[in-house]
């Protein structure tokens, strides 16, 4: 299930951030669902390498080192999709 984005980075070049349409109702209605899931991206993260990291455990080493290669094309591949709409 795909969720729909609230949220766009600002690429003025006057203020740096994000910015929405959306109605602050929404907006605190999806922000309380996330913060009673984790209440910091940086924790997300860590819990989803550590499912990672078990599932690579399940996978034969050879699956688990294409999965890890296709992981960092894509990282690279949404680093140069951010840096390109920052210009």
């Amino acid at each position: 299930m795909e969720t729909k984005r609230l949220t766009a980075r600002r690429c003025s070049g006057i203020k740096e951030g994000y910015w929405s349409m959306a109605r602050k109702d929404e907006l605190v209605q999806r922000l309380g669902k996330f913060e009673d899931i984790c209440e910091d991206p940086d924790e997300l993260r860590r819990r989803m390498a550590e499912l990672e990291d078990k599932i690579a455990e399940l996978m034969d080493p050879e699956t688990a080192q294409r999965c890890r290669e296709a992981e960092q094309a894509r990282a690279k591949a949404e680093s140069f999709v951010a840096w390109a709409e920052m210009i």
